[in-house]
C-alpha cells in the first residue's frame, strides 16, 4: 500500500483528569491547526472523561499522529478500535469537528454503545471488538456520528 493512501483511524481513551471547557477548546484549536497542515480530517467527541476520535488522511500522517497521541499524558488507555484504508473521506470538510456531552446517554447517535465507555472504566487491558456485537456497528456508528454532526 502506498504511504500516501488514505487511512481512517478511530480510537477511544480516558482523560487522566477532568478537562475544563478551556482545556477542551485548547485541544480543539491545536488539533484544527495541525490537522490542516497535515491534511487530516475527522472529529472528536467527549463525554464523561472519555474521548472518542475518528481521523482520516494520508497513512503516514495518521500513523505519526497516532504515535503522538499514544504519548499524550492528558489521556490513558488509548485503544484503537478501527484502522482501515479508505477510498474517500467521510469528514472531508472538517479539520476537526467536535461534540461534547455531559453524559454518555446524551449522545444522539444511533448505534452508539456504552461498550467503549464500560471498557475504559474496567480493568481490562485489551479491547477486542471483533468478539462482540459492537463490531458490526462500528462502521454504521461512524456514519451516524457524521450525520449527527451535520444535523441530517
Amino acid at each position: 500500500m502506498e504511504s500516501n493512501s488514505l487511512q481512517q483511524l478511530a480510537y477511544i481513551s480516558s482523560a487522566t483528569s477532568e478537562p475544563t471547557s478551556a482545556d477542551l477548546q485548547a485541544i480543539l484549536d491545536v488539533a484544527t491547526d495541525k490537522n490542516q497542515q497535515h491534511k487530516i480530517t475527522g472529529f472528536l467527541m467527549y463525554a464523561e472523561r472519555i474521548f472518542y476520535q475518528i481521523i482520516e488522511g494520508p497513512k503516514t500522517e495518521i500513523d505519526t499522529l497516532y504515535s503522538n497521541l499514544l504519548r499524550d499524558t492528558r489521556h490513558s488507555k488509548v485503544t484503537r478500535i478501527l484502522y482501515n484504508p479508505i477510498s474517500s473521506r467521510r469528514f472531508a470538510d472538517w479539520s476537526m469537528a467536535f461534540m461534547r456531552f455531559d453524559k454518555i446517554n446524551d449522545i444522539p447517535v444511533k448505534g452508539y454503545s456504552n461498550y467503549f465507555h464500560e471498557y475504559l472504566k474496567s480493568g481490562k487491558k485489551t479491547l477486542n471488538i471483533l468478539d462482540t456485537d459492537d463490531a458490526k456497528s462500528v462502521e454504521q456508528m461512524i456514519d451516524d456520528m457524521r450525520k449527527s454532526l451535520l444535523g441530517v
